[in-house]
C-alpha cells in the first residue's frame, strides 16, 4: 500500500495541470485519488497500531514515555487531512491535496522504486485498475463530484 503515496505523488501534478484542459474530468480523477489515499491512510494506521502493540509487548511493567518527533506530527497530519476528504466539499480541494502532497514527499517511499523494475510495472498496474475500480464504484453510485445534484 506504499505505492498509493507514491502513486499519489506522480499523479497529482498531472490531474493539477488538467484542470486548466477539463475542470469536470479533473475534479472526478482527483476525488478518486483522495478516496485511494485513504487506503494508504488505513495502512498507516494499521502499522501505527501494531507498533504500539509491539512497544507494550515488552514494556509492560515499565512507564515507558514515548516522545513524538516530527515523524510521527507528519503521519498524524496525513491521516487527519485524508479524512478530511471523506467530506463531500473537501473531496476535490486543491488546498488539501497540495498539503498531503508535500507531507507525503518529505517520505523517502518515492526513491525506493525503480522505475525500470518489472515490481514496479505490476505495481502500477494494479494501481491503475484500483483507481479504475475505485471510478467505476464512485460512479455506480452517484457520488462523483459532476454527478451530484446541485441544489440551489
Amino acid at each position: 500500500m506504499y505505492f498509493n503515496a507514491t502513486a499519489y505523488q506522480l499523479l497529482l501534478p498531472v490531474v493539477l495541470l488538467l484542470f486548466v484542459k477539463n475542470r469536470t474530468l479533473a475534479k472526478n480523477v482527483l476525488a478518486v485519488l483522495n478516496y485511494g489515499l485513504l487506503l494508504y491512510t488505513v495502512t498507516l494506521l494499521s502499522r501505527i497500531y501494531h507498533l504500539v502493540k509491539f512497544i507494550r509487548h515488552f514494556s509492560p511493567t515499565t512507564n515507558y514515555h514515548y516522545t513524538i518527533g516530527f515523524f510521527e506530527i507528519r503521519i498524524i497530519l496525513i491521516v487527519l487531512i485524508s479524512a478530511l476528504f471523506l467530506v463531500k466539499k473537501m473531496e476535490t480541494s486543491i488546498t488539501l491535496s497540495l498539503g498531503i502532497f508535500v507531507l507525503l514527499w518529505m517520505n523517502d517511499y518515492y526513491f525506493s522504486f525503480n522505475v525500470f523494475s518489472v515490481d514496479f510495472l505490476v505495481k502500477t498496474l494494479n494501481y491503475f485498475s484500483l483507481m479504475v475500480a475505485l471510478y467505476a464504484f464512485l460512479w455506480l453510485n452517484h457520488q462523483l463530484p459532476s454527478q451530484r445534484i446541485k441544489h440551489v
